[in-house]
């Protein structure tokens, strides 16, 4: 896809240079987290290049303020260099064997000391080394930006040269403009206006999806081009017949052209919602959820009952989104769906509080809290126990605000320190703690602020918290 395949081709030229011009320094790589595990490979593979003499080796540790990931580093340099040495050596090439670990502090310094001795122990035709930095999270504060830099400027690191690849994030892209002629930046992004020629391609104009979901489903022989009968074969196997594809657990509708048409009604509304056309997408969302019904895909036509509500909604039509919700709300309650239930509950939610009938928001978030906590989703439920404080809160109903967060921290107190760091219980324990310390409860409101330091910071509950 062009979408693709056109950022594709700017890093592959860009890889190859930095391959061949032996006086850049650094490349630095932009791209998103969808498209990082190729561009990793397409930069690593640049080892295999014609012109390369250095040996390229990947590090995806994050740099972190609790770690920095140096220390894990040294453990992946020595693994990946002893693994070509041993190789290269099958090839004739000799390359020093590394001494036994030695501990040093700071981790850097260890990272470091390994990549020196490394370089002094290089023999021809290998003049240097390339280290692909593409960790998977840079938390914002951490050193790594200025570390990079300090190891860049090093002289004892001359025959170390850098390739950083940065998921969406653009930490390390000053040192581009500090390097000048010595760096260079690329990037691999998908093409948005390439993307929607492609997607339209794909699924077609939104009067022909809407009529091909219309017609009756007939057989689509397999590697067959959708809406392309193919041609006869001699002694071909006749079609399968519905009870066959029952018996391999398949639904005959779905595969008699229902599921093609299916993902060609979703991918046409989705389009057609990107381009700001609200009509289309509508029309070709209903489509979607009709054919959900009609291949007895309940589940799905639940979800996709939600999403045309939404799609309502970017069109400023309140009230079919309100009916698209309350309905997908009563088909997830007749057949049990109560994550799904929940969901719409909490889209009703947001409705309500957005046209500003608080009361009844309250009462579904409410609702969808109950639900989604009998269905064992915790973290959910928690959330809307949040929110439903929250607006309780609001509307000074400070007893009702109370049930509620109390019972997000029950839930809040079943699950993992690092889960729960993740959600909005440390919100939720200063929400308490600010009605127990206006009720004069200094104590109970004291051990709240603790607790919700402890979910803040993803700390066991028995941890200690330092002093205000």
């Amino acid at each position: 896809m062009e979408s693709i395949a056109k950022g594709m081709r700017r890093l592959q030229e860009d890889a190859a240079w930095f391959a061949r011009a032996k006086e850049l320094r650094l490349l630095h790589v932009t791209t998103t987290a969808d498209l990082a595990g190729a561009a990793l490979k397409l930069c690593v593979g640049q080892e295999y290049h014609a012109d390369n003499k250095s040996l390229f080796l990947l590090f995806e540790e994050p740099h972190l303020l609790a770690n920095d990931g140096w220390y894990s580093r040294s453990q992946t340099l020595r693994k990946q260099y002893t693994a070509k040495q041993q190789g290269l050596e099958k090839e004739g090439i000799r390359l020093a064997a590394l001494r036994a670990p030695e501990k040093r502090t700071p981790p850097i310094a260890e990272f470091t000391q390994v990549l020196q001795e490394i370089l002094y122990g290089l023999a021809a035709p290998i003049e240097g080394v390339v280290l692909v930095l593409a960790p998977t999270r840079v938390e914002p504060g951490s050193p790594f930006v200025q570390e990079l830099r300090t190891m860049i400027q090093s002289s004892t690191l001359s025959k170390v040269r850098w390739i950083v690849i940065e998921r969406d994030d653009l930490s390390a892209r000053p040192l581009v403009d500090e390097l000048r002629e010595r760096a260079l930046a690329s990037e691999w992004l998908r093409d948005e206006n390439e993307a929607n020629k492609d997607l339209a391609a794909l699924v077609g104009p939104p009067d022909k999806i809407a009529q091909s979901a219309e017609k009756p489903l007939g057989w689509q022989a397999p590697g067959a081009m959708p809406d392309v009968e193919p041609p006869p074969r001699v002694n071909a196997a006749p079609p399968l017949t519905d009870e066959q594809i029952r018996e391999q657990g398949l639904s005959p509708e779905f595969v008699k052209g229902g599921g093609q048409a299916l993902q060609k009604a979703l991918l046409g509304a989705a389009l057609a919602l990107k381009q700001g056309n609200h009509t289309d997408a509508i029309r070709l969302q209903s489509v979607a959820v009709e054919l959900c019904g009609k291949l007895k895909m309940l589940k799905e036509q639940v979800i996709n009952t939600l999403v045309l509500g939404s799609y309502y909604l970017a069109s400023q039509s309140r009230g079919p989104a309100r009916k698209s919700y309350e309905q997908a709300v009563g088909l997830a309650a007749q057949h049990e769906l109560r994550d799904q239930e929940a969901q719409g509950h909490l889209a009703l939610g947001l409705l309500d509080a957005v046209e500003g009938q608080h009361q009844n928001a309250m009462a579904h978030y409410a609702a969808a809290a109950e639900i989604a906590e009998a269905a064992k989703s915790d973290i959910l439920a928690l959330e809307a126990w949040r929110t439903a404080g929250q607006l309780a809160y609001n509307l000074n109903s400070h007893d009702t605000a109370l049930q509620s967060w109390l019972r997000g921290l029950k839930l809040a107190a079943t699950l993992e320190p690092k889960q729960a760091k993740a959600t909005s219980a440390a919100e939720i324990a200063r929400g308490v703690a600010t009605i127990f310390r206006a009720r004069g409860n200094h104590s109970e409101a004291g051990t709240l602020d603790q607790q919700a330091f402890r979910y803040e910071h993803g700390l066991d509950p028995t941890a200690v918290v330092p002093q205000a």
